[in-house]
């Protein structure tokens, strides 16, 4: 009886039959036709930028050039604001005798204790009266000479914070000038009344030059400047 582990002879070892091994399918993955497989990842999607030149936000950005321009309302204001610096710093207030006394000369007087003068009267010759003519120099008319050319300047000279000045807000920014043109020939008056009283006849060229100065500045604040080509619709 043979042995079926023992060697065969001619040598060797009996050879075992071979199990095949069940192939198992793996599934398929699709691939394009050309290329590296797409990942799926998300992609991400960044803004369109607008073509150099071209302003961005669809065309909507403000438009180029300064907000105002010299207009109309220059001329009132300008001749104003001239009567108003030659009747106060050089044109006389009182001429009697051939003597002329300006202004500045009435300020002198009113420093000294011995001349009398008290209440309004010395606050406007001493102070009041320069204060007014500097206010109407600088806070009024630059806005109807155009001088108010960016959003900076309208920000800090006009006071309105919470509307940008446009076609439609102009008449918001004219009353606002023409409010405190008003106010500074009221204090004018005031002082000019205070200063003479009963003796309203002997008011020389200078203090007229002052109260009609201060009339045509408030005209040209209520006319304005031109609209510029920077100046937005709304």
């Amino acid at each position: 009886m043979t042995n079926p582990g023992a060697p065969q002879p001619g040598g060797g070892w009996p050879q075992q039959p071979q199990q095949p091994y069940p192939q198992q399918p793996y599934p398929q993955q699709p691939y394009p036709q050309q290329g590296y497989p797409q990942q799926g990842y998300p992609q991400q999607q960044f803004p369109q930028q607008a073509p150099y030149g071209q302003p961005p936000y669809g065309g909507y950005g403000p438009p180029p050039g300064p907000l105002t321009l010299p207009g109309i309302g220059t001329i009132p204001a300008a001749v104003g604001m001239i009567l108003i610096l030659l009747g106060l710093l050089v044109l006389p207030w009182i001429s009697i005798g051939g003597e002329s006394v300006s202004f500045i000369d009435i300020t002198k007087l009113a420093a000294d204790s011995e001349s009398g003068a008290s209440g309004f009267e010395k606050a406007y010759t001493m102070y009041l009266g320069y204060l007014a003519a500097f206010a109407q120099l600088v806070s009024i008319t630059l806005w109807p000479v155009g001088a108010l050319r960016g959003k900076k300047s309208v920000f800090w000279f006009s006071g309105i914070r919470r509307h940008d000045l446009s076609h439609a807000q102009l008449w918001r920014y004219r009353m606002n000038f023409a409010g405190r043109a008003i106010l500074m020939l009221i204090i004018h008056i005031i002082g000019v009344v205070a200063l003479f009283q009963d003796e309203f006849g002997q008011l020389g060229i200078g203090g007229w030059f002052v109260l009609g100065g201060s009339l045509l500045l408030a005209v040209g604040a209520a006319i304005g400047p031109r609209p510029g080509p920077g100046m937005p619709p709304q």
